[in-house]
């Protein structure tokens, strides 16, 4: 690694802990009554606002927050000592022959296209339209910090509303990311039989398969998170077996850091 981008990376790991230092700190030194306004004030009318600092944040959960903000800060700085002494990992995409990027193609043509057929409706279900309009259009802090009942996708309502927080339909935009996280399972599932079949054919017939599979592409154009807990899913087990085969850092980087996303899109 060079010396420039070791200099960046380890000023990445100091302000990553100067960070939740200052926050922590901050939520120590406030009252639970200057941090309800402090919230409400980002967004004042939300779902269940009228009872939430009654019922959600209580000063009982103030307390309890006190510790965790404790825990959370001895967790960031053991992990950015490990992060400072280990080795930079080393990313490298899988080696993609000319058969393998017609094949490709062909996958997310085909997803597109079983889209369009299945889901021919532009018809919004209510968990869609409950969903987006009251957590995809929160400010991104009040969406991944607010778990009611029911329904909220924290990181996916949260990835919603702050690429798309401009745009009037926030459903068809969640719909847009489900359909992404659809056809990064069907990529998935093309290279990680590599590790199993040399054989084009055979690995794109079975993505067909699995394509078409009604828990997957059911959610293929839903906007809500459970393509993309699939697609966080694969990718954790794609990474822990790369792990054990290979004692591969990059591997369990990427699963635990898919698992930590699969459990944050998880509804409340």
């Amino acid at each position: 690694m060079s010396l420039p981008f070791k200099k960046i990376l380890r000023f990445a790991t100091l302000a990553l802990v100067a960070g939740v230092g200052l926050c922590s700190a901050a939520y120590w030194a406030s009252s639970h009554e200057d941090l309800a306004i402090w919230y409400k004030s980002l967004n004042p009318i939300f779902y269940g606002s009228g009872t939430w600092q009654s019922e959600f944040f209580t000063q009982n959960t103030k307390t309890t927050g006190n510790w965790w903000c404790l825990l959370a800060l001895c967790a960031t700085i053991s992990a950015a000592w490990f992060c400072w002494k280990m080795q930079p990992l080393r990313l490298k995409l899988p080696d993609l022959e000319w058969a393998d990027a017609f094949a490709l193609t062909l996958i997310v043509s085909l997803g597109i296209n079983a889209r369009r057929y299945l889901h021919p409706s532009t018809i919004y279900t209510t968990d869609e339209v409950f969903s987006a309009l009251n957590f995809g259009s929160l400010p991104f802090f009040q969406a991944i910090s607010y778990y009611p009942k029911p329904n909220n996708h924290p990181f996916f309502n949260a990835l919603n509303g702050l690429l798309f927080g401009g745009c009037d339909d926030l459903v068809f935009t969640g719909r847009m990311i489900s359909l992404a996280c659809y056809l990064g399972v069907l990529v998935f599932t093309f290279f990680f039989l590599k590790r199993f079949t040399a054989s084009v054919l055979l690995r794109a017939f079975t993505v067909i398969m699995v394509a078409f599979q009604f828990p997957i592409i059911g959610f293929a154009w839903q906007a809500r998170g459970y393509e993309m807990v699939l697609l966080c899913s694969c990718l954790s087990l794609g990474g822990l077996l790369d792990y054990f085969a290979k004692r591969s850092r990059e591997g369990l980087a990427l699963h635990t850091v898919a698992n930590v996303l699969g459990m944050f899109v998880l509804p409340s």
